[in-house]
């Protein structure tokens, strides 16, 4: 089932060609123009979906994916924890939103 768009409180723009996403149970982030980045999991199952795609994919430790382009993603952890190295070709201009409460939104 595609997600639907969601309203976050918090969002930051941020350029970056690597990061460390350390996500805990129950925060997603959303990545927009992070095409080409290529998301791996450190720690943990990574859950990663598509704004307005019925496709998901499931990452474990080691395993990685390359966000393909014009994608906006959503990253959750499966089952507790996760972190994920972020690393990109190329510096772009990526809005991350972190959910840190039960329905929060991304605009």
């Amino acid at each position: 089932m595609p997600i639907k768009a969601m309203k976050f409180k918090n969002a930051m723009l941020i350029d970056i060609k690597s990061a460390r996403l350390q996500l805990g149970k129950d925060q997603h982030v959303w990545l927009r123009g992070a095409f080409n980045t290529r998301l791996t999991s450190a720690n943990g199952l990574a859950w990663i979906t598509f704004e307005n795609d019925a496709g998901d994919v499931v990452i474990s430790p080691g395993n990685s994916f390359v966000v393909p382009p014009d994608k906006t993603v959503l990253i959750g952890p499966v089952g507790g924890s996760a972190t994920l190295d972020v690393q990109g070709e190329r510096a772009a201009p990526t809005k991350y939103a972190v959910n840190r409460e039960s329905g929060a939104r991304h605009d």
